[in-house]
């Protein structure tokens, strides 16, 4: 869409955009929070009109190193969906009533089938070992997208309130994540951008490895999934380019409840 290539600012936060195509859609100067690389090189000539406050790993910071941002080494990483936690009382809440009744990591219960939202030809669940599948789809506030698909609130809801969840969908993996889900990256069905998965998987202290189905990703997580790690994000939410005093809250509650930081290995 040309309408979309002005020159109005631009504000990245979220997902695998960081490449030369999405850079050379937008002529405006470019925020970038927390989004991350595809695994291709960027060129330097398209990022004069960015500046970087986050990015989402270690490898989107090695590939802005190489690109020559000055600033690449010190910027803070983390995918920004690791903050829904703080951002969504009501689903940390929903997240602590599951596991009071069954015990945290727990793989009782539903087990869902999240493919990527561009997948095509999707398995039944009951065939990769799942009793659902999970809609990747989530409805818009604005535009008009798949106006009929489920709310980020419900797709969220239902990824705390199951006991296993195997997703193609990484954005399905930082959820579970962030509240203690069992959780594999299904590698059926075209895995999407494969070093966004590296990617996360360094900042969680992991080795991501895809699976076919839901015994093998229990396998996985029961001996590799497991042990990932969060670290701190509060360094994410006090780069934030813009400032409040919800975000001051934000921070203070986080800057409370913060383990020490454990910062990811480079490779």
């Amino acid at each position: 869409d040309d309408s979309c290539a002005s020159d109005t600012p631009v504000l990245f936060a979220l997902g695998s955009i960081l490449d030369p195509i999405n850079l050379a859609h937008y002529d405006g100067p470019i925020s970038v929070w927390g989004s991350g690389w595809r695994g291709v090189e960027l060129p330097a000539s398209l990022l004069d009109k960015v500046t970087f406050h986050a990015v989402r790993g270690p490898h989107t910071q090695a590939a802005l190193t190489r690109a020559g941002v000055a600033n690449a080494a010190g910027l803070p990483l983390g995918d920004p969906a690791f903050l829904m936690p703080w951002l969504f009382p009501k689903l940390r809440r929903i997240r602590a009533t599951q596991s009071a009744a069954r015990g945290p990591h727990s793989t009782h219960g539903k087990r869902l089938l999240m493919p990527h939202f561009l997948a095509q030809n999707v398995t039944q669940p009951r065939q990769v070992g799942c009793d659902a599948r999970l809609n990747p789809h989530v409805a818009q506030r604005y535009g008009r997208w798949d106006p009929t698909a489920p709310s980020v609130d419900r797709v969220s809801s239902r990824i705390l309130k199951a006991g296993f969840l195997l997703t193609g969908a990484m954005h399905g993996a930082i959820v579970a994540q962030a509240f203690d889900v069992p959780w594999a990256m299904w590698r059926s069905c075209g895995l999407d951008c494969p070093a966004k998965w590296t990617e996360l998987g360094q900042f969680l202290g992991i080795s991501i490895e895809g699976v076919e189905n839901a015994e093998q990703g229990l396998d996985w997580w029961q001996s590799v999934g497991r042990l990932a790690r969060v670290p701190n994000m509060t360094p994410v939410v006090a780069a934030l380019p813009v400032r409040n005093q919800a975000i001051d809250k934000l921070l203070s509650e986080m800057t409370k409840e913060a383990p020490p930081a454990r910062h990811p290995t480079h490779s």
